[in-house]
Formats: structure tokens, sequence, C-alpha cells
């Protein structure tokens, strides 16, 4: 990786991180083993706790492979001259990743994991009984919601259902933000909401986020505002370490879970961040060590 530079460089390592993860993770048939933490939090639960927590457990590995899914999409992007949308994969990226690592977070009693995994779930469900086609099966929607409402009640959840149709019901508090997710998987407190925040306004093409992607070119028409995109490799990598370090923390942490041995994907992990913040113009482990807790 290190004979690269600048964006093929990021390129690759977004690449071999996402192969390591795959290679890693598909010998187990995708499955968590015997004596994980995974499989005792479910030998211990009851009925159909238990079958609730099986289920959030996959749904944080199906979360994971959107994520690095996502990532080898940015990789792809970094081989091209586009810029605003590798803010959108980057944001895709760390959503999908802290969605993982918020279903599977081990400081959660199993109840708040359960009411996590139904909560999202019914948003879920209510989006696909509104879709405007024929395929859905609208009652079979709102029966498996209804029974999912009846698990929660069992748990000693109180539900909440909104007046409005499009909203979904939700167990407990009401579900937190995508952007206090995003927090947990960048370590530090409030960085994950703006990282969020400037993502995301690129992604909404608000004034502010894409002037976060262009400079003023001198000599513009009296009157107007000239502009180019910024390509520069260093603003590229320190703008999107997000993607990366996420993947690792999120990654690392459900291979633990799961019981599985994280040997080689540590070290891609770190030939990975090293090759980010090298191309950033940082210390080749200065991202390692934001991942610390999971390398």
């Amino acid at each position: 990786m290190s004979c690269m530079k600048g964006r093929p460089r990021l390129a690759k390592a977004c690449d071999h991180l996402c192969e390591t993860f795959v290679v890693s993770i598909n010998p187990s048939g995708m499955r968590w083993k015997p004596g994980s933490s995974v499989a005792a939090r479910i030998a211990a639960a009851d009925g159909e706790l238990a079958g609730v927590l099986e289920e959030g457990a996959v749904a944080a590995l199906l979360a994971f492979d959107s994520a690095t899914d996502h990532l080898r999409a940015l990789g792809q992007l970094l081989n091209t001259e586009v810029v605003a949308p590798l803010a959108t994969v980057t944001r895709g990226t760390v959503e999908a990743a802290a969605a993982s690592a918020y279903l599977l977070d081990s400081d959660a009693s199993p109840n708040e994991q359960a009411r996590r995994f139904l909560n999202q779930m019914f948003a879920a469900l209510t989006d696909l009984k509104l879709a405007p086609d024929e395929v859905a099966d609208r009652e079979g929607l709102e029966r498996t919601i209804e029974e999912g409402i009846g698990i929660g009640m069992r748990l000693g959840l109180a539900v909440t259902r909104p007046r409005r149709n499009w909203e979904p019901p939700f167990l407990g508090d009401r579900p937190e933000h995508i952007a206090a997710r995003v927090d947990r998987v960048m370590l530090r407190d409030d960085l994950g909401k703006v990282v969020y925040r400037m993502l995301s306004a690129t992604a909404h093409a608000t004034p502010q986020g894409l002037m976060h992607y262009r400079r003023e070119v001198p000599g513009g028409a009296e009157g107007y505002f000239a502009s180019e995109a910024k390509l520069d490799d260093v603003s590229i990598a320190l703008r999107h370490a997000a993607a990366p370090i996420s993947v690792v923390r999120a990654g690392l942490s459900l291979m633990r879970a799961y019981g599985l041995d994280t040997t080689s994907v540590t070290i891609s992990a770190k030939m990975a961040l090293a090759a980010w913040a090298e191309t950033a113009g940082l210390e080749h482990d200065a991202f390692a060590r934001v991942a610390e807790s999971h390398m």
C-alpha cells in the first residue's frame, strides 16, 4: 500500500480493509461461536427475549455488511474525480457502522438491546407498510409490528403510538438520533455529531455543506462567485476518515462479540488507518489511536 499515494492509496486501503473483514467473518458461516458473548447472552435469556436478541445479533451483522459495502463504494469513488458524492457515501458508511454497534452494544442490558432492535424493526416495517406499491403484505406487516409490541410490553417496556400513520410506534424512550450513535463509534464526545452534520450538509446540498468542498477562484465576473472543487488529497483524507475509523471500530466490536479471531483484521486495520493518516499529513498512527479501544 505504501508505494501508492493520494486518493489511489486511500481507495486501496478501503478495498483491503473490506476484503480482510469478509475473509475473517465468512468462514464462521456469518454466525457467532458457542461460548461467545452473544451466545452467552442469548442462552441466559428466556423464551421471547432470547429470540429477539438472536434477531438483533443477526441485524447487527447485516448492518455491518452494509457498512463494508459502502466503504467499497467509497474506494471506487476515490478513483474518480468526483467530490460531493464522497460525503454521501461516507455518511452511509458511518450510519451503517453506527447501527451495527448500537444493536450489539455490550454495555446495554438484554432488555435494552431488545428494545433497540424492536424499535428499528418497527421503523422499517412501517415504511414498508406505507410503500406506494402492491408488493407489501400490509396486514402481515401490521401483525408483525403488533407481535413485536406485545413482546416489548411483556418485557415491561412502555409503548408509544404516534398519531400520524407514517410514524412508527416505539418502546421506551423515543429512539435517539443517528448522530448520537455516530458519537459512539467516533469515541469523542460530540465529534460524531460534528462529523455527521458536515457530511449531511453536503449530502443535502446546503450552501455551507457544498462550500466545504469548493474554493474561490480569483478573477470571476463582477457580481459572481467563481469556485472550483477542492481535490487535494489532504482535505479528502481528513474529511472522510470517519468511514474507515467507524468500520474498524464496529467491525472489531462485532467480531469479538461473535467470538471470532480478530488478528488479521487488526493488522489490516492498522495498515488502512495509517494510509489515511499519512495522506492527511498526520502521524501514521493518528487514526489508529482514535480507534485504539478496539484494536
